[in-house]
């Protein structure tokens, strides 16, 4: 027993000897990389933390500004610099893995409002030494031909100091690193898109390189993979603006409050609704009850405007007829002034009616064959009698009663 515990304590022994020691470079690139309560944490620190775990890697991290990490790995003093660029210019002293971990670009933070490359003119630029946008910057503002001093940091917190004490008018940062510590003005301005890698000495073994390009193209497309998680602990926490995350804690009460002033509102709206509605019957009503007595005041008036021209017409008629005008024109015009008064009247006749003999006969007629009734005579009791029968007593042409039907 005690052979086997002694044994296993010599592989162990021997494992811990012959693990892979590697010096990492570590500057100031939050959230990638940086150190806190003497801690190394990041997103790119925590994610090679874990693949050293995996392979049994031994890690010594190295604190220094970029530029002068860059120094160290070109004279092979560590073995690693945690988060870089590739270009032409590093590849002569640096080897990169396939796979890069982190898509980036470079932003412009500034004090006043700025927001176009233009806008830079004679403007002191505040760029961190060695890094990949103060080259990219530099280039761009060449192009443009304008005159702008640069003027180099040892981190990015110094080149947004120097931006926030007046310094400098502008600062350049990778797209992840806030301004929003220093109230800055973010602007618009984006340039050179780049891929974020690993970058080794040339002195390294390529089977260490090897090993991180398998755990990342692994992990990158898993969504429950240690990337993924460090990814959203890292990158998408710190890219969320304070002020959002604040919301999103009062953001619960504001819903309910609002709820419960909506849920109020849409009550006092359905009474209000159903009070107006009420008014609107009744108004209707009272609409209706209006329309109908103008209809019936409508009739009385056209009925009296009726009246009133057929005694116009008959006053007219009246003041027309004479006693010694022609006995037949006399009763002509009596029988249609007759005729006109009464609406109902389709026909007539005027009837003389001699008291003594007691016979009767036509004198005019309208609707009928007159010439055929004045030549008949009849005896006064044959006088039909009918509820559409007129008899008007007149004292005309010498007292003798005239009958209009």
């Amino acid at each position: 027993m005690k052979n086997k515990i002694f044994i296993a304590f010599l592989l162990l022994f021997f494992s811990f000897i012959n693990a892979e020691k590697l010096i990492i470079g570590v500057y100031d690139n939050k959230p990638l990389t940086y150190i806190e309560n003497n801690q190394y944490k990041g997103f790119a620190v925590d994610l090679l933390k874990e693949i050293a775990k995996r392979e049994g890697w031994s890690l010594d991290f190295k604190y220094d500004s970029f530029f002068n990490l860059l120094n160290d790995i070109y004279a092979e003093k560590i073995d690693l610099i945690i988060a870089l660029g590739k270009n032409e210019e590093r590849e002569k002293f640096i080897l990169y893995p396939q796979e890069p971990f982190f898509t980036n670009w470079g932003v412009i933070y500034s004090y006043k409002k700025i927001d176009s490359l233009l806008d830079l003119k004679n403007k002191k630029i505040a760029v961190l030494k060695g890094d990949i946008y103060n080259k990219k910057i530099y280039d761009l503002i060449q192009k443009l031909g304008l005159s702008v001093e640069f003027m180099g940091f040892n981190s990015y917190d110094d080149v947004l100091k120097s931006v926030r004490n007046n310094i400098c008018d502008a600062g350049v940062v990778n797209r992840i690193y806030s301004g929003n510590t220093y109230r800055l003005y973010k602007t618009p301005i984006v340039f050179s898109p780049i891929e974020v890698y690993y970058g080794f000495s040339k002195n390294i073994d390529e089977s260490i390189i090897n090993k991180i390009d398998y755990y990342l193209k692994k992990w990158k497309f898993d969504d429950n993979s240690i990337y993924a998680i460090l990814f959203n602990k890292y990158i998408l926490k710190n890219s969320v603006p304070s002020w959002i995350r604040d919301l999103l804690v009062f953001l619960p009460i504001v819903s309910i409050t609002f709820f419960v002033s909506t849920l109020i509102y849409y009550f006092l709206f359905k009474k209000t609704l159903f009070n107006l509605k009420n008014k609107n019957v009744e108004l209707d009503a009272y609409v209706h009850e209006l329309s109908s007595a103008n209809e019936e005041l409508e009739e009385n008036y056209n009925e009296i405007e009726n009246l009133n021209v057929k005694l116009i017409h008959l006053i007219k008629t009246i003041s027309n007829l004479k006693i010694n005008s022609p006995s037949d024109i006399f009763y002509d015009d009596l029988l249609r002034t007759a005729i006109l008064l009464i609406p109902e009247a389709d026909y007539g006749s005027v009837i003389y009616i001699n008291s003594k003999t007691n016979k009767w006969k036509f004198l005019s007629a309208y609707g009928h064959d007159f010439t055929l009734l004045k030549n008949i005579e009849y005896a006064a009791g044959h006088i039909p009698t009918d509820e559409k029968i007129k008899i008007i007593d007149n004292d005309i042409v010498e007292n003798e009663k005239i009958e209009g039907c």
